[in-house]
Formats: structure tokens, sequence, C-alpha cells
């Protein structure tokens, strides 16, 4: 294979710097997986997911749903450019599709699971796992839950993923509020709406 570069005749975009990954700030993690020797990735997403490489598809063992794994500068890109486009609720409207449909996931399996706080911490190590963040913190007190996530994939679907998650298993609408997270955590807040 050869391959020849050579330079445009044409000017660059005025829209290419629009689309440049700033990393968010960061906090140390404490997450430790054996990783796959041929691709890197967590052996634990095996547990979780089940590749054929032939095909190009990954599905979710337990609801059974093809997934594709994005990285988060894509997705980051994806919705600042549709904020800056589209206007301010994007954010709250990206959180109530994952809230929705993190929601029906739940529901489907008609699953007893554990609501208590340690239900919730071992929740959230799915989102450890699917690199979404680090579940650090649940606290909860008349139906209002209080949970910290250190270096949240978005802070709007980490949100919408925790209270997914919270109206399935309460059988409650969910109203919900998160922090930004400029320090490398967000704090979020859900409670009966």
């Amino acid at each position: 294979m050869r391959c020849s570069i050579e330079k445009a005749a044409v000017e660059r975009s005025a829209y290419d710097d629009r689309f440049s990954y700033v990393p968010p700030a960061v906090l140390p993690g404490r997450n430790i997986y054996e990783l796959c020797p041929v691709c890197k990735a967590p052996l634990a997403l095996g547990a979780q997911y089940t590749f054929d490489m032939d095909r190009g598809i990954i599905v979710d063992r337990k609801s059974s749903h093809r997934v594709v794994l994005v990285g988060v500068m894509t997705l980051a890109n994806l919705f600042g450019e549709l904020e800056a486009e589209l206007g301010g609720e994007i954010p709250a409207m990206i959180m109530g599709i994952e809230k929705s449909r993190v929601k029906g996931v739940i529901s489907s399996k008609s699953k007893e699971l554990d609501t208590s706080v340690a239900g919730y911490s071992r929740y959230m190590k799915t989102l450890e796992l699917k690199g979404m963040g680090n579940g650090t913190t649940v606290a909860s007190s008349d139906g209002r839950l209080e949970v910290r996530v250190q270096n949240p994939y978005y802070e709007p679907l980490v949100a919408g993923f925790l209270a997914g998650f919270y109206e399935a298993t309460s059988g409650k609408e969910a109203s919900v509020d998160w922090t930004r997270a400029a320090a490398g955590y967000t704090d979020v807040t859900i409670s009966p709406a």
C-alpha cells in the first residue's frame, strides 16, 4: 500500500478548530482491571458484552441490546456542538433521554434490585466499567439521593444513568440536578418530582 500526502489547494475550514477536544480536570482513579493482552480493554467487559468479531457486533449480555463503544471526546464534542447550535436545553434533553433508556432497560428485566446505599454503590460499578466515571459516595435521606461521581464522562449522561435506576426501582418520577465537573467530579441530586 502506498500513501501520498500533498498540500491542499483550499483553505482550512473555519469549523476545524471547533472540534478540538479539551480534556476536563481529572482526579486520580482507583480502578484496577486485568487487561486483555490483545486489545488492552478490561477483561471484565467480556462478562458484560459479547463480541462477534466477524460481524463487528457488540451485544450487552444483560439487556440483549446491541451497543457501540465510543470514546469520550467524540460524545463530548458532539454534545457541546449541539448545545452551541441549539441552546442550553440540550444537556437536560440528553439527561432525559438517558434516564428513559436506563429506566426502560431495568424495568424490562422485572428483577428485584437493591435500592439501599450499598445497592447504588454496586450499581455505580457499571459506570466505572463503561468509563463513565467513578461513583465515590452515595447518601440517601427521605427519598432524596445524593451521589458524587469522579471523572464523569458527561455530567448529564451520568445524571440520567443514575436517575433511570432511581425511577425504575422507586416507581417515582425523578427531579434531577447535577454540577459541572470543573473540579474533576459531579454531584448528582435525585429526588421525587
